[in-house]
């Protein structure tokens, strides 16, 4: 955490910065499962040309891990910019004014303790007095659990695993492509990949379609749990209107 010291400690006291502890691992978790998304998609990309003499063993592992990538980075794009457009930055701007208005410190103090209330109540973090983990790097000790916010939590995981795969198999498959070419620069025979090889890849096909498939479970599952809650709280309901709204837009 940050360490802070002297007079700003009158404002950023220790219930202060455990709130912004809470909220940069938020920001930070999903900013990382993006980074690891856009790092796949680059592989894939990048690999395409390459992988073109396996295409018959492997068009089918690249094809459902495209969808289920699609998939993924729409929901931690989505999420990101609900706790970076619709929370942070609005609530940030009505600080600012508050704070340039101020006459004396405790008013300072007052809306300090407003607007990151105001953040972690709409960003999700906290809710009926319950906090909520939607970074998947949170400690116990920082936050406790509740069933939404397991479900953020276990889905950017899902995605963390997901892109670990597809790695694993980009690796293997790029590899042996590369093999294919070279033994055509010589002029010796096609074999095709050895058995191992090809069961390694059929093995990360497999991987790939099992993990898009939880994820599409849990991530259903994750929407229903928000539909009960949204009935009430209407910070839910902003974030579920976002979420269902951008996915019908995908899906047409």
């Amino acid at each position: 955490g940050f360490n802070v010291t002297g007079p700003i400690t009158t404002v950023l006291d220790t219930q202060a910065m455990d709130s912004y502890l809470i909220l940069f691992n938020i920001l930070w978790g999903i900013k990382r499962v993006e980074q690891d998304l856009n790092n796949t998609w680059r592989l894939q990309m990048t690999s395409a040309h390459v992988l073109r003499p396996l295409q018959s063993l492997v068009g089918t592992m690249l094809h459902d891990g495209q969808l289920s990538r699609s998939e993924m980075a729409l929901f931690v794009g989505n999420l990101r910019h609900y706790v970076m457009d619709d929370v942070v930055e609005p609530s940030w701007f009505r600080y600012s004014q508050e704070v340039s208005n101020a006459k004396c410190l405790d008013v300072v103090i007052k809306s300090h303790r407003k607007f990151l209330r105001e953040i972690t109540e709409r960003a999700l973090v906290t809710l009926n007095g319950k906090d909520l983990a939607i970074s998947p790097n949170l400690t116990k000790s920082v936050v406790s659990d509740s069933q939404l916010g397991s479900y953020f939590r276990n889905l950017l995981a899902s995605v963390s695993k997901f892109c670990s795969i597809e790695e694993g198999a980009y690796g293997i498959a790029t590899d042996e492509a590369r093999k294919v070419d070279e033994r055509q620069l010589l002029g010796e025979p096609e074999t095709g990949p050895d058995a191992e090889t090809e069961q390694q890849l059929r093995s990360f096909e497999e991987k790939i379609q099992d993990t898009g498939a939880e994820y599409r479970a849990m991530y259903n599952k994750m929407l229903s749990v928000m539909a009960k809650l949204a009935e009430s709280e209407p910070n839910v309901r902003t974030l579920h209107m976002r979420l269902t709204y951008n996915m019908a837009s995908a899906a047409t």
